[in-house]
């Protein structure tokens, strides 16, 4: 008798083998580019729904379909031509970018550091706790308290880190002394996440990612699928473990730490990043037998996350994971600590089939949109910007859950736009004909 776990492996490998064949039909390979977003979405559904650690998991049937529909549905999006449709590039368009010198550089980053570091003791003060604390008992001290309120301080961050990623450009526009100023930019974006306390892993790993893409942009090149990054994402996965034990106090075990132990590592994280697959197919099982559809209202609620419950004490949970881990998983995030995602896909929890097919088209035609900007040279840099965070996490965003992340994408673009405006008053975006009257010629 056929199991349910080989029928459902037939339906994820059927949509891989669908993505292999568009990419080339529409690249030429069936992988031209470690960025390609269709590049991370075979490694989503390989780590997460065909996990060799975890053979003993026996997903549902029903799952396996969904799986499928979700990403024939984000195919549609990504590689038809919807995103032709979508025209930020005209409503900001591109215009030149005023340099900046190394010393000048490193003085600005600086003071953004200082910065971030200055919002996070007000935060930890504001929720009472010391720097100690935090830095020993990162997850709980997240867990308690400064997650439940921690949106509202998300909004300062942002503001800081978008003009710090703008020197990023301007630093580059002359590509002299190309490896220094790679190395000082890796060098900023960690220090950043150090300052702002980030307990987020893949906040210090994309640190290197985006000052490896900003290396690949300026030598005008994209970067293959080859054996040196396929080792660097195979390295990634130890690396992620080792954070991990770090954020939990756990640094007792890095001074045992022996370089064969990193083999160990990539299968344990490889076996735990296993999980959101497995939670997406017990959310189906619940969805299935209660029909507890949230019918649209964490679509709608992710306009009010940033309202602090100080000026809204009554304000409904407007996440749908911190939601539906005590609904399906009966544990309460602050409570138990853990805060449960369930994949993309969990748009399905919004209607069932139809909001999960409308959601990844929409999902996709956005994603091909900043792809296709990506490597221009003629897009203004606060658009790159914007769909770094995205192509760069394309991963984290299919892990977790596209419905939350959605309310810091829309903050983002707000402050993109007003960045815009902004720089184009200080004359740090300046017309052509305006460096020609400068100059004097």
């Amino acid at each position: 008798m056929i199991s349910n776990i080989f029928i459902f492996n037939v339906c994820v490998f059927a949509a891989i083998f669908l993505i292999l064949y568009f990419n080339k039909l529409l690249y030429g390979s069936i992988l031209n580019d470690f960025f390609n977003p269709s590049f991370s979405f075979i490694l989503f559904l390989l780590i997460f729904f065909v996990n060799i650690n975890t053979p003993e998991n026996d997903f549902e049937i029903y799952t396996g379909v969904l799986v499928f529909t979700g990403s024939v549905a984000w195919m549609l999006g990504f590689y038809l031509n919807g995103f032709k449709y979508i025209k930020i590039h005209k409503w900001m368009p591109s215009v030149k970018l005023k340099g900046i010198s190394l010393n000048h550089y490193i003085l600005y980053q600086l003071i953004f550091i200082v910065l971030a570091f200055g919002i996070t003791l007000v935060k930890l003060k504001t929720f009472g706790y010391s720097l100690q604390d935090y830095l020993l008992n990162m997850l709980i001290v997240e867990n308690e308290n400064v997650k439940e309120g921690g949106n509202f301080w998300t909004l300062f961050y942002r503001v800081i880190k978008i003009p710090m990623m703008v020197n990023h450009f301007r630093l580059l526009k002359d590509t002299k002394n190309l490896y220094l100023k790679v190395f000082l930019i890796t060098i900023t974006e960690i220090l950043f996440s150090l300052a702002a306390l980030s307990s987020s892993r893949l906040g210090y790993l994309m640190g290197f990612v985006f000052a490896y893409f900003l290396y690949c942009r300026a030598k005008e090149k994209k970067p293959a699928v080859n054996y040196f990054t396929v080792s660097l994402l195979i390295l990634a996965f130890p690396v992620l473990n080792m954070l991990n034990r770090l954020r939990n106090g756990d640094i007792e075990w890095l001074t045992n730490f022996h370089i064969s132990d990193l083999w160990d590592l990539g299968e344990r994280t490889l076996s735990a990043d296993a999980n959101p697959g497995q939670n997406f197919d017990i959310l189906v099982k619940y969805l299935s037998n209660t029909h507890d559809y949230h019918w649209g209202f964490f679509f709608i609620s992710q306009f009010f996350f940033l309202v602090p419950r100080i000026f809204w004490p009554n304000k409904p949970i407007t996440s749908f994971e911190f939601e539906y881990t005590i609904r399906v998983m009966h544990e309460h995030p602050v409570q138990d600590g853990t805060t449960y995602t369930f994949t993309a896909f969990d748009a399905y929890a919004g209607f069932g089939i139809p909001s999960l097919i409308i959601v990844m088209i929409l999902f996709g035609v956005i994603t091909r949109y900043f792809y296709e900007m990506f490597y221009k040279r003629d897009v203004n840099c606060l658009i790159i910007i914007y769909g770094a965070s995205i192509i760069l996490y394309y991963i984290n965003l299919l892990r977790a859950s596209v419905v939350d992340l959605s309310a810091y994408y829309f903050l983002d673009f707000a402050l993109i736009l007003i960045f815009y405006i902004i720089y184009r008053k200080l004359n740090i975006f300046y017309k052509p004909e305006k460096e020609v009257v400068s100059t004097g010629l």
